[in-house]
């Protein structure tokens, strides 16, 4: 079987950015498939790096997780949106990769 997971990862900083890369080149049964940052200095890296590769680069996670194709998700991005995105990703059956701390508010995961 030769099918590849497509996967997205959700900031593109220094971590997000090892990610994508780890994704594209050292991940077989992965397929690096899209990357999401509002920064702008990040989505110029990614359109140089990433794009020429056919990977989508947009700025909005929401538009990201709603692209058709997409199957997990690696959530790099700050720490205060880790529970938001992660979240989002699983109510759509996205798989999810959380860079940790999944939160640093313990009420948001004690309901």
């Amino acid at each position: 079987m030769n099918k590849k997971l497509n996967v997205g990862v959700v900031g593109l900083g220094r971590i997000g950015q090892r990610h994508a890369s780890n994704l594209l080149n050292r991940v077989p049964r992965a397929r690096l498939f899209s990357v999401c940052s509002p920064a702008p200095a990040e989505v110029k890296w990614a359109q140089r790096t990433l794009e020429p590769e056919g990977v989508q680069v947009v700025s909005e996670f929401d538009e990201m997780i709603n692209l058709p194709g997409l199957e997990a998700v690696v959530i790099a991005s700050p720490t205060h949106l880790h529970m938001e995105h992660t979240l989002a990703a699983l109510q759509l059956g996205i798989h999810v990769l959380c860079e940790k701390p999944i939160t640093t508010n313990l009420a948001l995961v004690c309901v």
